[in-house]
């Protein structure tokens, strides 16, 4: 009799942890990671194209749909990760793989077979502690391990999902005399909610690019004040196409979101400045923004 009643409850505390993990179980959100972090490297080319919050049995979940791989490496056998960093904690989960035909001929990368570059994930953000954190792409491709970080960040308080884009940081920098020319073209200048979005790619002539970093210039058209922000790399393979006698440009490309405080009644023209440890230089575009 005790035999029975032993295993009756047995199987009823079976019964609840099944219940209690079907209620609170998402099917398909992404396993967490422990893994430790490199450094930030340019070598990743990614991109979010949708970024949203799904509610799913009382709990929020981020699902994030876009690509991300390493540049120059064969994509078909990466695993990608998508991180959420802070400044006290980190947070990794992984991702399932979408065939994306349309990446080689938008990317100018027919080499790479980045068809295989496509991800999606749906993550539990009742896993994540209360704070902001800067969503990330994390690659293993091998030997390689890369981690590069989006323009987006989620914050989480009280058990809501906020997602926001981050903007660059104005940067207090001393224009010296330019050295070299610098081969520039702003592509997109967008005015966004409340900010203002610069796209383009630059780099100086006859220099390696590996270690330059480049800058938004803003001059105020009534009084010449100077401004600096700096920018997020984006990879360019075309611009290396293009300008193919120059070495490796891939790393020209850049955007910057730029918030422009007490800017009514200004004009300001956009200057795109290059520099690395050697060499520096200066471009003024056509492009302008304010009244």
């Amino acid at each position: 009799m005790k035999k029975g009643k032993t295993l009756l409850i047995i199987l009823m505390l079976g019964m609840l942890s099944l219940i209690y993990f079907e209620i609170t179980h998402v099917f398909g959100s992404a396993k967490a990671y422990n893994v430790s972090l490199p450094d930030r490297d340019k070598d990743i080319n990614a991109g979010i194209d949708n970024i949203g919050v799904r509610k799913i049995k009382f709990k929020e979940l981020l699902n994030i749909n876009g690509w991300a791989y390493i540049n120059d490496i064969d994509a078909t056998q990466q695993k990608v990760y998508i991180t959420l960093v802070s400044s006290e904690s980190q947070y990794i989960f992984d991702t399932e793989k979408v065939l994306r035909a349309d990446l080689p001929d938008a990317l100018n990368d027919k080499q790479n077979k980045i068809e295989n570059a496509g991800l999606e994930t749906l993550i539990d953000m009742s896993m994540v502690e209360k704070g902001s954190y800067r969503i990330g792409f994390y690659i293993e491709n091998g030997s390689e391990k890369k981690l590069n970080l989006s323009s987006m960040s989620v914050n989480v308080e009280n058990k809501k999902v906020e997602i926001l884009e981050i903007m660059n940081n104005r940067t207090d920098l001393k224009l010296v005399q330019s050295t070299n020319e610098v081969k520039a073209n702003i592509e997109e200048v967008r005015n966004g909610e409340g900010y203002v979005k610069i796209k383009g790619w630059a780099f100086l002539k006859g220099v390696s690019h590996e270690s330059s970093e480049i800058y938004i210039v803003l001059k105020d058209q009534k009084n010449n004040q100077l401004t600096f922000f700096d920018s997020d790399s984006q990879i360019r393979k075309d611009v290396t196409a293009y300008f193919g006698e120059g070495g490796n440009l891939d790393s020209t490309g850049f955007v910057s979101r730029i918030v422009l405080e007490n800017s009514q009644n200004k004009k300001y023209k956009i200057g795109i400045y290059v520099k690395n440890d050697k060499a520096g230089g200066l471009y003024w575009s056509k492009e302008s923004i304010g009244e």
